[in-house]
């Protein structure tokens, strides 16, 4: 099983978020983003890990579970992009502009994403040489989606 750049991703978010923590904050309208942006990118990485752990044990878990964790981490790409888009609009925009307008189109574009992604059928791999991975229209779409919203952030 190999997940070893997961895990580095997991400590370097955990080293991030412990310099986060030992710094004294301003309280900047952007700190709550940073923080949400910091959760999608650490929920991300996990599921990503618990989806490599659930294909390499599909024999003794349910199939069905096997695949809402494999669709929860594809879905949890575009959250990701999207908490990042919602950040940048943060950012970009004074806290007097009203950009909420924006917040919320974003926020329903990434619910209706995630009901496609939950819509489309996911195959899982295993080759039984120790790669595992999971494809089709799930995992398209939300590539499709990702690439879009990484897009909309050049565009801000």
């Amino acid at each position: 099983m190999n997940i070893t750049a997961q895990c580095c991703g997991l400590v370097l978010l955990v080293v991030l978020l412990v310099f986060y923590l030992r710094q004294k904050r301003i309280k900047l309208h952007t700190e709550k983003a940073f923080q949400r942006v910091w959760a999608f990118s650490l929920l991300n990485l996990s599921l990503d890990i618990l989806s490599v752990v659930f294909i390499f044990n599909m024999e003794s878990i349910p199939l069905w579970m096997v695949k809402l964790v494999c669709k929860l981490y594809v879905a949890s790409i575009v959250a990701t992009a999207m908490s990042a888009l919602v950040y940048v609009l943060e950012d970009a925009y004074s806290k007097h502009d009203k950009n909420d307008k924006k917040k919320v189109i974003s926020f329903l574009t990434g619910v209706i994403n995630t009901v496609i992604i939950f819509a489309c059928p996911i195959r899982i791999v295993n080759d039984g040489a120790g790669t595992v991975y999971t494809e089709g229209p799930a995992v398209l779409v939300a590539y499709f989606f990702g690439f879009c919203i990484f897009l909309a952030l050049a565009l801000v």
